[in-house]
């Protein structure tokens, strides 16, 4: 049987593990509401 840290560390380097929590935290965000997050207007002279 796997150790709680062996499967923290088995999730972290699994390329398919994190392509499913990409893809769940993903999906769960995607439900929610859009927020601002831009700073500067479409028409300022520069932007980071």
């Amino acid at each position: 049987m796997l150790s709680t840290a062996q499967i923290e560390f088995r999730k972290v380097r699994d390329w398919r593990s994190r392509r499913f929590s990409w893809d769940t935290a993903r999906s769960r965000i995607a439900k929610q509401q859009h927020i601002e997050l831009h700073r500067w207007d479409f028409d300022a002279p520069a932007c980071a």
